[in-house]
């Protein structure tokens, strides 16, 4: 399976394991992803969800192969508003903390989950980019979640440069809470232990208020942008000249 979970003490691990493409997440995964975190979310037995990948890369981002076939408005608004969002908007309304655990390179929509997520943990070997202008694209979801994670001057500079940023300075920067040198299952395991401390109902509470505060940034209308830009001719010949490149 292309998305796998495992529950181990008070985690639910949600797994993203095609490595052979770099866990680049298709449509299917979206909605198994979804899929995931609602179990996760119902689970008695664990108090965190943590979210990683097999292989060298976290995740490669949105599958270049589904936006090339999003080649229509109507085609473009069901990939980003009815496939993808639900992800982001579950990570975010989760009652549970969901965790990041980057196990290596987050690219584009990689990073942007990672922005999502309550907290994140990443090994040494990690790197973060927002590399769709690069593309064509641009990170429109990177440009409201990130906001207050990296502050405009930061976010400006991810957005516009599209350049990788290592473990360190995604901590240094904010983008995670540490960096994992101990393991990353220990690290996911040592803040659930703690987290299992603070009552599940009160947990719930302070996500409720923090999304209050999330929606101010209207980062749903963040997949309305992109939709529509991703149907601009520049976006539809970046997307040809990448798939050319690296298929």
């Amino acid at each position: 399976m292309q998305v796998e979970s495992k529950e181990k003490g008070d985690v639910y691990w949600v797994i993203l394991n095609r490595p052979e493409k770099a866990n680049a997440i298709n449509v299917q995964m979206w909605h198994d992803i979804a899929d995931k975190l609602d179990e996760g979310s119902a689970s008695e037995d664990s108090r965190v969800i943590a979210l990683t990948g097999t292989g060298k890369f976290f995740s490669a981002g949105e599958d270049i192969v589904d936006l090339s076939g999003a080649a229509t408005f109507t085609a473009a608004f069901d990939l980003f508003i009815g496939t993808m969002r639900p992800v982001f908007d579950r990570v975010l309304r989760c009652p549970k903390p969901v965790i990041a655990a980057v196990n290596g390179q987050a690219v584009g929509a990689g990073t942007e989950i990672v922005f999502a997520c309550d907290m994140a943990v990443a090994s040494p070997e990690a790197s973060f980019s927002l590399a769709q202008g690069k593309r064509g694209i641009g990170p429109a979801l990177a440009l409201t979640l990130g906001m207050p994670v990296l502050g405009r001057k930061r976010l400006s500079e991810a957005a516009l440069t599209g350049r990788k940023f290592s473990a360190e300075e995604a901590e240094e920067w904010g983008i995670i809470n540490s960096v994992a040198r101990g393991g990353l299952e220990a690290e996911v395991e040592r803040l659930a232990e703690e987290i299992a401390q603070t009552p599940p109902a009160l947990i719930r509470t302070m996500k409720e208020v923090m999304l209050t505060q999330m929606s101010m940034l209207e980062y749903k209308s963040a997949f309305h942008h992109i939709a529509m830009y991703s149907q601009s001719q520049e976006t539809r010949q970046g997307i040809s000249k990448f798939i050319s490149k690296t298929g």
